[in-house]
């Protein structure tokens, strides 16, 4: 069994929409120029490899219960994690430009960091037409003043040091019409699973982007600040253990509630992507294939780190790691 994607939910956004999400995002630069990093299979490290899913609501029912689901990225551990009840809902709002805010739930664990945005806007004609897809302008602000995530265009600037190699995935479950609403979900991955826990943070949102199929761009510059009043679920990470194999260490096994992270050393510097398959197994025999993955050289080995969306909800006694050729079990660690 494999946690693939749906193809009936999932539609992977069209080349010609992507062109224009590129231009517009040229560069998200999340990562950190201090360090020597190679991307082995970054899914989502830059907007150029966002995954945008539209489904085009025709309900005109309140904005509440017009949210038809929230984080439906088809990732198992997230969806694992947010029916075991680890999204926090919230009510915060804002209202600028004539466009309400509103942030409905989020999560946040040391792995993976998600929001879910209502958007109303309070002159529906701005959604007339066909509406391709709507995101976002946004950081993320700790309450010491770090900023963790910024997803904004390269024609802005970076607040933060951008020490987290971050993926980030965005979907708009509703984009409704009639009635001016939308929806906008966004997760942002750190491989490394080194994400600070939040507390008294702040997300910051710039700006509001709506495509159009017809080409037309519409960026409504503003401000809402949403404070994270509600602070998130509390969580205990799982750790685990493996017996060492002749090509690979572990470095880090732990599970949180959204995915199991994991970084493992090889040595030397490999010259070409050193694993072709890389995934774990659970003692039902679902495979969970890696997410986006981060690879570190350093002076005679190389870490590779990344992330698998099993949940630490499933409470899984043992995994098995399969590693192009090699096969490590991972056993959970007494409490």
């Amino acid at each position: 069994m494999s946690n693939e994607f749906n193809d009936e939910f999932v539609k992977e956004i069209p080349d010609h929409v992507r062109q224009r999400l590129d231009q517009t995002y040229e560069k998200i630069r999340f990562q950190s120029k201090k360090k020597k990093k190679h991307n082995i299979w970054m899914r989502m490290t830059a907007a150029a490899c966002c995954l945008l899913i539209v489904g085009i609501a025709s309900t005109s029912e309140p904005v509440k219960a017009a949210i038809s689901g929230i984080f439906k990225f088809n990732d198992s551990g997230i969806e694992q994690a947010v029916n075991a009840g680890f999204a926090e809902e919230t009510d915060q709002s804002a209202t600028n430009e004539n466009v309400r805010i509103t942030l409905d739930s989020y999560f946040s664990d040391y792995n993976k960091i998600g929001f879910s945005f209502q958007l109303l806007f309070e002159d529906p004609t701005l959604l007339s037409g066909k509406v391709e897809w709507i995101s976002l302008d946004v950081r993320l602000k700790n309450g010491d003043g770090e900023y963790i995530v910024e997803f904004i265009p390269d024609t802005k600037p970076l607040y933060g040091k951008s020490d987290y190699s971050v993926g980030v995935h965005v979907m708009n479950p509703i984009i409704e019409q009639k009635t001016g609403i939308a929806q906008f979900d966004t997760v942002f991955d750190s491989t490394e699973g080194n994400f600070p826990a939040l507390s008294n943070a702040v997300i910051e949102v710039e700006s509001i982007n709506v495509q159009y199929a017809n080409g037309e761009f519409k960026k409504i510059d503003g401000e809402w600040n949403l404070p994270l009043n509600k602070a998130a679920k509390p969580f205990e990470v799982v750790e685990y253990v493996a017996r060492e194999s002749d090509k690979i260490k572990i470095v880090k096994a732990n599970g949180n509630p959204t995915s199991l992270s994991l970084t493992i050393s090889i040595d030397g510097e490999p010259t070409e992507t050193p694993f072709a398959i890389m995934k774990v197994v659970d003692e039902q025999g679902i495979e969970y294939e890696a997410g986006s993955t981060n690879m570190t050289v350093k002076k005679g080995y190389t870490l590779i780190s990344t992330t698998f969306p099993i949940s630490s909800f499933v409470h899984a006694e043992k995994l098995q790691l399969i590693v192009g050729n090699e096969e490590v079990e991972l056993t959970k660690t007494n409490d």
